[in-house]
Protein backbone atom coordinates (compact mmCIF):
# COMPACT_ATOMS: atom_id res chain seq x y z
CA UNK A 1 0.00 0.00 0.00
CA UNK A 2 1.40 3.18 -0.71
CA UNK A 3 0.13 7.05 -0.09
CA UNK A 4 1.40 10.51 -1.02
CA UNK A 5 1.76 13.40 1.05
CA UNK A 6 -0.17 16.70 -0.35
CA UNK A 7 1.01 20.23 0.71
CA UNK A 8 -1.60 20.27 3.46
CA UNK A 9 -0.65 16.99 5.32
CA UNK A 10 2.70 17.55 4.90
CA UNK A 11 2.29 20.50 6.87
CA UNK A 12 0.42 19.24 9.00
CA UNK A 13 3.37 16.16 9.42
CA UNK A 14 6.42 19.10 10.04
CA UNK A 15 4.23 20.82 12.28
CA UNK A 16 3.47 17.47 14.63
CA UNK A 17 7.49 16.85 14.40
CA UNK A 18 8.02 20.33 15.56
CA UNK A 19 5.83 20.01 18.32
CA UNK A 20 7.39 16.47 19.24
CA UNK A 21 11.33 18.22 19.38
CA UNK A 22 9.34 21.03 21.66
CA UNK A 23 7.24 18.46 24.08
CA UNK A 24 10.51 16.61 24.47
CA UNK A 25 13.22 18.81 24.90
CA UNK A 26 14.23 17.08 28.10
CA UNK A 27 14.88 13.84 26.05
CA UNK A 28 17.90 15.96 24.35
CA UNK A 29 21.18 14.01 24.16
CA UNK A 30 23.46 15.02 27.23
CA UNK A 31 27.08 16.42 26.70
CA UNK A 32 26.50 17.72 23.18
CA UNK A 33 25.75 21.13 21.64
CA UNK A 34 22.27 21.82 20.32
CA UNK A 35 23.15 24.64 18.25
CA UNK A 36 18.81 25.01 17.01
CA UNK A 37 16.38 24.23 19.77
CA UNK A 38 12.91 25.36 19.49
CA UNK A 39 11.42 25.40 23.10
CA UNK A 40 7.54 25.32 24.03
CA UNK A 41 6.99 29.41 23.76
CA UNK A 42 8.52 29.60 20.30
CA UNK A 43 11.99 30.68 21.39
CA UNK A 44 14.82 29.43 18.97
CA UNK A 45 18.12 28.72 21.39
CA UNK A 46 21.20 26.89 21.54
CA UNK A 47 21.72 24.43 23.99
CA UNK A 48 24.20 22.81 26.37
CA UNK A 49 23.26 20.20 28.58
CA UNK A 50 26.01 18.70 31.28
CA UNK A 51 26.55 14.65 30.71
CA UNK A 52 25.34 14.03 34.00
CA UNK A 53 22.39 15.88 34.13
CA UNK A 54 19.50 14.63 36.04
CA UNK A 55 16.33 15.70 38.01
CA UNK A 56 17.73 14.49 41.36
CA UNK A 57 19.26 17.96 42.40
CA UNK A 58 19.35 21.45 40.90
CA UNK A 59 21.56 22.98 38.36
CA UNK A 60 22.73 26.23 37.75
CA UNK A 61 21.96 28.33 34.85
CA UNK A 62 24.52 30.57 32.67
CA UNK A 63 22.30 32.74 29.91
CA UNK A 64 23.99 33.76 27.62
CA UNK A 65 23.35 37.27 25.60
CA UNK A 66 25.31 37.48 21.88
CA UNK A 67 25.47 41.13 20.44
CA UNK A 68 24.73 39.29 16.59
CA UNK A 69 22.59 36.92 17.65
CA UNK A 70 25.15 33.90 17.07
CA UNK A 71 23.54 31.70 19.79
CA UNK A 72 25.80 28.93 19.20
CA UNK A 73 29.40 30.96 19.48
CA UNK A 74 28.96 30.90 23.59
CA UNK A 75 27.70 27.93 24.35
CA UNK A 76 30.19 25.88 22.44
CA UNK A 77 32.43 28.15 23.36
CA UNK A 78 32.08 27.52 26.99
CA UNK A 79 30.42 24.03 26.70
CA UNK A 80 33.49 22.06 28.38
CA UNK A 81 33.37 24.22 31.12
CA UNK A 82 29.95 23.68 31.53
CA UNK A 83 31.11 19.97 31.46
CA UNK A 84 33.15 20.53 34.34
CA UNK A 85 31.33 22.85 36.34
CA UNK A 86 28.21 21.38 36.03
CA UNK A 87 25.84 24.40 34.74
CA UNK A 88 23.24 24.31 31.95
CA UNK A 89 24.55 26.65 28.99
CA UNK A 90 21.58 28.39 27.08
CA UNK A 91 22.07 31.63 24.51
CA UNK A 92 18.93 33.05 22.67
CA UNK A 93 18.96 33.98 18.90
CA UNK A 94 16.65 36.80 19.50
CA UNK A 95 19.12 38.84 21.21
CA UNK A 96 21.82 41.21 18.83
CA UNK A 97 23.25 45.04 19.29
CA UNK A 98 19.76 47.09 19.10
CA UNK A 99 16.46 48.08 20.94
CA UNK A 100 16.78 45.46 24.33
CA UNK A 101 13.27 45.29 24.94
CA UNK A 102 13.44 41.79 22.65
CA UNK A 103 16.78 40.43 24.13
CA UNK A 104 14.31 41.12 27.82
CA UNK A 105 11.34 39.32 26.52
CA UNK A 106 13.68 36.51 25.35
CA UNK A 107 15.20 36.29 29.16
CA UNK A 108 11.74 35.98 30.62
CA UNK A 109 10.19 33.19 28.57
CA UNK A 110 13.71 30.81 28.21
CA UNK A 111 13.91 31.02 32.15
CA UNK A 112 10.34 30.29 32.50
CA UNK A 113 10.57 27.65 30.30
CA UNK A 114 13.91 26.12 32.09
CA UNK A 115 12.52 26.61 35.37
CA UNK A 116 9.61 24.23 34.76
CA UNK A 117 11.04 21.59 32.43
CA UNK A 118 14.39 21.35 34.18
CA UNK A 119 16.04 21.33 37.85
CA UNK A 120 17.26 24.71 38.29
CA UNK A 121 19.09 25.96 41.31
CA UNK A 122 17.41 29.34 41.53
CA UNK A 123 20.66 30.49 43.69
CA UNK A 124 22.90 29.70 40.49
CA UNK A 125 21.23 31.66 37.63
CA UNK A 126 23.69 33.96 35.91
CA UNK A 127 23.90 36.25 32.79
CA UNK A 128 26.47 37.21 30.83
CA UNK A 129 27.25 38.79 27.33
CA UNK A 130 29.55 40.15 24.96
CA UNK A 131 29.29 44.32 23.85
CA UNK A 132 26.23 44.49 23.49
CA UNK A 133 25.30 41.59 25.19
CA UNK A 134 27.05 42.46 28.46
CA UNK A 135 24.88 45.47 28.53
CA UNK A 136 21.63 43.11 28.13
CA UNK A 137 23.31 40.83 31.06
CA UNK A 138 23.72 43.64 33.27
CA UNK A 139 20.05 44.84 32.31
CA UNK A 140 18.17 41.98 33.17
CA UNK A 141 19.81 41.74 36.22
CA UNK A 142 19.14 45.06 37.54
CA UNK A 143 15.24 44.45 36.32
CA UNK A 144 14.46 41.14 38.32
CA UNK A 145 15.38 39.66 41.74
CA UNK A 146 16.08 35.99 39.93
CA UNK A 147 20.01 37.01 38.84
CA UNK A 148 22.55 35.95 41.27
CA UNK A 149 25.46 36.79 38.99
CA UNK A 150 26.84 38.95 35.78
CA UNK A 151 29.46 38.14 33.96
CA UNK A 152 30.04 41.19 31.59
CA UNK A 153 32.51 41.28 28.99
CA UNK A 154 33.74 44.03 26.81
CA UNK A 155 30.98 46.74 27.79
CA UNK A 156 29.33 48.60 30.84
CA UNK A 157 26.10 49.96 31.65
CA UNK A 158 23.05 49.44 29.83
CA UNK A 159 21.27 52.60 28.13
CA UNK A 160 19.40 54.80 30.49
CA UNK A 161 16.32 53.90 29.44
CA UNK A 162 16.43 50.51 31.27
CA UNK A 163 16.98 49.97 34.66
CA UNK A 164 20.14 49.97 35.42
CA UNK A 165 21.25 48.90 38.95
CA UNK A 166 20.65 50.80 42.66
CA UNK A 167 22.27 50.15 45.90
CA UNK A 168 20.89 46.80 47.48
CA UNK A 169 21.04 44.77 44.43
CA UNK A 170 22.04 41.25 45.79
CA UNK A 171 23.67 39.94 42.16
CA UNK A 172 27.63 39.74 41.75
CA UNK A 173 29.62 41.29 39.15
CA UNK A 174 32.35 40.48 37.54
CA UNK A 175 33.76 42.38 34.51
CA UNK A 176 36.28 40.70 32.03
CA UNK A 177 38.06 43.20 29.13
CA UNK A 178 40.73 43.51 27.18
CA UNK A 179 43.64 45.69 27.86
CA UNK A 180 43.07 47.17 24.35
CA UNK A 181 39.06 46.99 24.56
CA UNK A 182 37.62 50.51 23.36
CA UNK A 183 35.24 49.65 26.21
CA UNK A 184 37.85 49.19 28.91
CA UNK A 185 37.53 52.82 30.51
CA UNK A 186 33.79 52.44 31.06
CA UNK A 187 34.16 49.33 32.38
CA UNK A 188 36.38 51.19 35.32
CA UNK A 189 33.81 53.38 35.43
CA UNK A 190 31.20 51.13 36.22
CA UNK A 191 33.40 49.76 38.71
CA UNK A 192 33.47 52.37 40.46
CA UNK A 193 29.90 52.97 40.84
CA UNK A 194 28.90 49.22 41.42
CA UNK A 195 31.46 49.62 44.74
CA UNK A 196 29.57 52.55 45.77
CA UNK A 197 26.47 50.59 45.62
CA UNK A 198 27.36 48.10 47.58
CA UNK A 199 27.50 45.26 44.79
CA UNK A 200 30.17 42.61 44.91
CA UNK A 201 32.18 43.25 41.79
CA UNK A 202 35.60 41.77 40.23
CA UNK A 203 37.59 43.14 37.08
CA UNK A 204 39.68 40.64 35.28
CA UNK A 205 41.70 42.29 32.34
CA UNK A 206 43.30 40.23 29.81
CA UNK A 207 45.39 40.45 26.71
CA UNK A 208 43.83 41.36 24.19
CA UNK A 209 40.73 44.03 22.37
CA UNK A 210 37.10 43.48 22.26
CA UNK A 211 36.32 39.63 22.03
CA UNK A 212 34.57 37.03 24.10
CA UNK A 213 37.31 36.02 26.98
CA UNK A 214 39.17 32.69 26.59
CA UNK A 215 37.55 30.02 28.60
CA UNK A 216 39.98 30.35 31.47
CA UNK A 217 39.14 33.40 32.15
CA UNK A 218 35.69 32.85 31.99
CA UNK A 219 36.41 29.98 34.39
CA UNK A 220 37.33 32.20 37.00
CA UNK A 221 34.65 34.67 36.54
CA UNK A 222 32.26 31.67 37.08
CA UNK A 223 33.73 30.13 40.19
CA UNK A 224 34.08 33.68 42.04
CA UNK A 225 30.10 34.23 40.83
CA UNK A 226 29.91 30.77 42.70
CA UNK A 227 32.24 31.38 45.47
CA UNK A 228 29.06 32.25 48.05
CA UNK A 229 26.56 29.29 46.80
CA UNK A 230 28.63 26.45 46.00
CA UNK A 231 29.30 25.58 49.63
CA UNK A 232 33.20 26.66 49.03
CA UNK A 233 33.61 22.95 46.97
CA UNK A 234 35.42 25.03 44.59
CA UNK A 235 37.79 27.13 46.57
CA UNK A 236 40.77 25.52 45.94
CA UNK A 237 40.24 25.73 42.37
CA UNK A 238 39.46 29.51 42.68
CA UNK A 239 42.72 30.21 44.24
CA UNK A 240 44.79 28.11 42.02
CA UNK A 241 43.42 29.85 39.53
CA UNK A 242 43.67 33.45 41.14
CA UNK A 243 46.96 32.93 42.27
CA UNK A 244 48.13 30.94 38.31
CA UNK A 245 46.60 34.87 37.00
CA UNK A 246 48.48 37.03 39.42
CA UNK A 247 51.79 35.38 39.08
CA UNK A 248 51.01 36.10 35.17
CA UNK A 249 50.69 39.22 35.65
CA UNK A 250 53.58 39.83 37.96
CA UNK A 251 55.73 38.13 35.60
CA UNK A 252 54.28 40.34 32.65
CA UNK A 253 54.89 43.45 35.48
CA UNK A 254 51.09 44.18 34.78
CA UNK A 255 51.59 44.82 38.44
CA UNK A 256 48.44 47.32 39.11
CA UNK A 257 46.21 43.95 37.43
CA UNK A 258 47.57 42.01 39.59
CA UNK A 259 47.01 44.01 42.57
CA UNK A 260 42.97 44.24 41.57
CA UNK A 261 42.85 40.48 42.19
CA UNK A 262 44.60 40.33 45.16
CA UNK A 263 42.28 42.90 46.38
CA UNK A 264 39.09 41.13 45.27
CA UNK A 265 40.66 37.90 46.60
CA UNK A 266 40.77 39.09 49.89
CA UNK A 267 37.62 41.29 49.60
CA UNK A 268 35.68 37.47 49.32
CA UNK A 269 37.22 36.01 52.54
CA UNK A 270 40.21 34.33 50.56
CA UNK A 271 43.11 34.06 52.73
CA UNK A 272 45.67 35.64 50.42
CA UNK A 273 48.77 35.24 52.66
CA UNK A 274 50.29 32.52 49.95
CA UNK A 275 49.90 34.88 47.43
CA UNK A 276 51.48 38.21 48.46
CA UNK A 277 54.44 36.63 48.29
CA UNK A 278 54.08 37.51 44.50
CA UNK A 279 54.37 40.99 45.00
CA UNK A 280 57.28 40.88 46.73
CA UNK A 281 59.32 42.75 43.72
CA UNK A 282 57.35 45.13 42.95
CA UNK A 283 56.35 47.28 46.54
CA UNK A 284 58.86 49.95 45.21
CA UNK A 285 57.76 50.88 42.11
CA UNK A 286 53.98 50.55 42.68
CA UNK A 287 53.63 54.39 43.53
CA UNK A 288 55.44 55.44 40.44
CA UNK A 289 53.06 52.85 38.40
CA UNK A 290 50.04 54.37 39.76
CA UNK A 291 50.78 57.38 39.36
CA UNK A 292 51.19 56.69 36.06
CA UNK A 293 48.02 54.98 35.87
CA UNK A 294 46.14 57.66 37.18
CA UNK A 295 47.55 60.46 34.43
CA UNK A 296 46.88 58.10 31.62
CA UNK A 297 43.54 57.15 32.70
CA UNK A 298 42.60 60.84 33.30
CA UNK A 299 44.25 61.51 29.92
CA UNK A 300 41.92 59.00 27.84
CA UNK A 301 39.15 60.35 29.65
CA UNK A 302 39.39 63.34 28.46
CA UNK A 303 40.46 62.54 25.00
CA UNK A 304 37.05 60.06 24.94
CA UNK A 305 34.56 62.95 25.85
CA UNK A 306 36.14 65.43 23.75
CA UNK A 307 36.46 62.89 20.37
CA UNK A 308 32.65 61.88 21.62
CA UNK A 309 31.20 65.40 21.22
CA UNK A 310 33.31 65.40 17.82
CA UNK A 311 31.21 62.62 16.58
CA UNK A 312 27.80 63.77 18.05
CA UNK A 313 28.83 66.87 15.66
CA UNK A 314 29.57 64.81 13.14
CA UNK A 315 26.23 63.22 13.51
CA UNK A 316 24.33 66.03 13.41
CA UNK A 317 26.19 67.43 9.83
CA UNK A 318 25.40 64.26 8.52
CA UNK A 319 21.94 63.67 8.81
CA UNK A 320 20.44 65.09 5.52
CA UNK A 321 24.17 64.86 3.63
CA UNK A 322 24.90 62.73 1.08
CA UNK A 323 29.14 61.89 1.32
CA UNK A 324 31.27 63.31 4.37
CA UNK A 325 33.16 66.68 3.74
CA UNK A 326 36.48 66.66 2.38
CA UNK A 327 37.89 68.73 5.66
CA UNK A 328 35.66 66.35 8.08
CA UNK A 329 37.06 63.23 6.11
CA UNK A 330 40.69 64.17 6.49
CA UNK A 331 40.27 65.40 10.07
CA UNK A 332 39.10 61.85 11.09
CA UNK A 333 41.86 60.09 8.91
CA UNK A 334 44.60 61.93 10.52
CA UNK A 335 43.27 61.51 13.73
CA UNK A 336 42.90 57.87 13.25
CA UNK A 337 46.73 57.82 11.70
CA UNK A 338 48.07 59.75 14.73
CA UNK A 339 46.33 57.63 17.61
CA UNK A 340 48.32 54.24 15.68
CA UNK A 341 51.44 56.39 15.54
CA UNK A 342 51.69 56.63 19.14
CA UNK A 343 50.00 53.59 19.74
CA UNK A 344 53.08 51.57 18.00
CA UNK A 345 55.54 54.04 19.16
CA UNK A 346 54.97 53.86 23.28
CA UNK A 347 55.00 50.47 25.26
CA UNK A 348 53.15 49.72 28.23
CA UNK A 349 50.12 51.86 29.61
CA UNK A 350 50.30 54.71 27.23
CA UNK A 351 50.69 52.60 23.99
CA UNK A 352 47.34 50.69 25.22
CA UNK A 353 45.61 53.86 26.16
CA UNK A 354 46.26 54.87 22.30
CA UNK A 355 45.53 51.93 20.94
CA UNK A 356 42.30 52.06 22.89
CA UNK A 357 41.25 55.63 21.38
CA UNK A 358 42.03 54.75 18.33
CA UNK A 359 39.69 51.66 18.34
CA UNK A 360 37.09 53.95 20.10
CA UNK A 361 36.97 56.20 16.22
CA UNK A 362 37.22 52.99 14.32
CA UNK A 363 34.01 51.52 16.92
CA UNK A 364 31.54 54.69 16.03
CA UNK A 365 32.70 54.52 12.36
CA UNK A 366 31.95 51.18 12.00
CA UNK A 367 28.56 51.53 13.81
CA UNK A 368 27.42 54.61 11.71
CA UNK A 369 28.46 52.89 8.66
CA UNK A 370 26.08 49.63 8.81
CA UNK A 371 23.58 52.01 9.84
CA UNK A 372 23.60 53.84 6.52
CA UNK A 373 24.47 50.97 4.83
CA UNK A 374 20.52 49.58 6.33
CA UNK A 375 19.21 53.55 5.08
CA UNK A 376 20.68 52.55 1.59
CA UNK A 377 22.99 55.70 1.57
CA UNK A 378 25.71 53.69 0.32
CA UNK A 379 28.81 56.92 -0.38
CA UNK A 380 28.56 57.69 3.14
CA UNK A 381 28.54 53.96 4.62
CA UNK A 382 31.45 53.27 2.37
CA UNK A 383 33.18 56.36 3.53
CA UNK A 384 32.94 55.64 7.48
CA UNK A 385 33.82 51.82 6.34
CA UNK A 386 37.28 53.15 5.19
CA UNK A 387 37.58 55.14 8.49
CA UNK A 388 36.88 51.99 10.62
CA UNK A 389 39.57 49.99 8.08
CA UNK A 390 41.89 52.74 8.71
CA UNK A 391 41.90 52.37 12.44
CA UNK A 392 42.70 48.25 12.35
Amino acid sequence: MSFRLTNKSCLAFLLAAITAITANAQELSLGAVHDSVSISNGELISLYLPSDYSDDHSWPLVFFFDPAGRASLPVHKYSALAEEHGFIAVCTYNSRNGPMDPGLRSFDMVSDYFKSAYSIDEKGIITSGFSGGSRMALATAASTSDIKGVIACGAGQPGPEHLRSAKGDQYSYVGLVGNLDFNFLEMLELEDQLSQQGIRNMRIVFEGDHHWPSPEDFELAYLWIRFDTDGGKNESLLKQLLMEKIESRVRKRDFLYAKSLLQCASKMGLDVSSMTAAFADMNESMDDLQIDWDKVIKAESKAIKSLSDKIFAMDRALVLATVMEADEFKYWSSTIKNYKRKSEKNDGLKGQSYHRIKSFIGANMAERSFMYKQHLRNDLADQLRELWELSQ
